[in-house]
């Protein structure tokens, strides 16, 4: 450092003519200005500096990814299940919030083509799933809608083995049923079981974690596959004040397969890998029989 300092400050000196030459001449006037080009404690502590800005925007940025994912599946959902009209309420408000954090025209427009069968190029959606084992010897079924099947599931199946799970046969652990999540307004969740059921079709019938989508009540409801939009309207009928959140096909778990897991970091690597999975445009659902 010391000898690349030497060699700036001659030149300089030498620039400045008879002046230069004789400062140049003098060692102590060398050795002096020589220390004006040692590092700096400064240098280091805005390069520190930097760094935390840099990795707070990234995990700011991360955040925001993961949030333009949900409100994108929303979007996609909501128009699978009442249309691209804009009579659909449910529509008109997932891109309500979407715009509110910013996600861009093209993105909302993307997952409303998804929403229809269509990628956002138009070309059509094939429907696959992947079934695994994932940490905990948690049974998974990862379902897709893509336009490269093949670099899909390759993909996914980088991340399932980066994050400790394997690809194996799972769908026999589950069931196929109709979902059906509803709030159920102003009705009490005694008064809904007793409508549903008088419902034929209908299953099965679960109160969802009170505050975890806020201070109206949530339920699930499984039916047969085959009449779950019988069961969705026998239920809007009966009772008003009742609003269809989601309504598809999906993965039950059987009762007799559901696993606990006990381990926090095993629990922790669990969650860390469904939300990657989540995360993905061309993922759908993630099934687990967790219990």
């Amino acid at each position: 450092m010391q000898s690349i300092s030497r060699l700036i400050l001659r030149h300089q000196l030498r620039s400045l003519g008879p002046i230069g030459l004789t400062a140049l001449q003098s060692p102590v006037y060398v050795l002096t200005c020589t220390a004006f080009f040692s590092s700096s404690s400064h240098l280091q502590s805005g390069h520190n500096r930097w760094s935390k800005i840099r990795h707070d925007k990234g995990k700011n940025d991360a955040n925001k990814s993961a949030e333009f994912s949900r409100l994108s599946q929303e979007i996609c959902s909501a128009v699978k299940n009442g249309g691209p009209s804009p009579d659909n309420l449910r529509l008109s408000a997932a891109l309500a919030a979407a715009k509110k954090v910013g996600m861009s025209k093209d993105k909302m427009e993307a997952a409303v083509k998804r929403g229809q069968g269509v990628s956002a190029s138009g070309a059509a959606l094939e429907q696959v799933h992947i079934e695994c084992i994932g940490p905990g010897s948690v049974a998974m079924i990862i379902e897709c809608q893509t336009d490269n099947k093949l670099g899909c599931l390759a993909g996914i199946k980088v991340i399932l083995r980066k994050n400790g799970a394997t690809v194996t046969p799972t769908s026999y652990l589950f069931a196929r049923k109709g979902i059906l999540r509803l709030s159920t307004g102003d009705n009490s969740y005694d008064t809904l079981l007793e409508s549903c059921l008088e419902i034929d079709g209908m299953e099965d019938i679960n109160e969802i974690e009170p505050g975890e989508k806020g201070p109206k009540v949530e339920v699930e409801v499984t039916a047969d596959p085959a009449k779950t939009v019988a069961v969705a309207e026998g239920l809007k009928s009966r009772l008003s004040g009742v609003e269809i959140l989601k309504s598809s096909i999906g993965w039950v778990p059987k009762e007799e397969t559901l696993v606990s897991v006990d381990d926090e970091k095993v629990l922790e690597a669990l969650i860390k890998l469904i939300n990657i999975l989540e995360e993905m445009s061309d993922v759908g659902e993630v099934y687990t029989n967790i219990k």
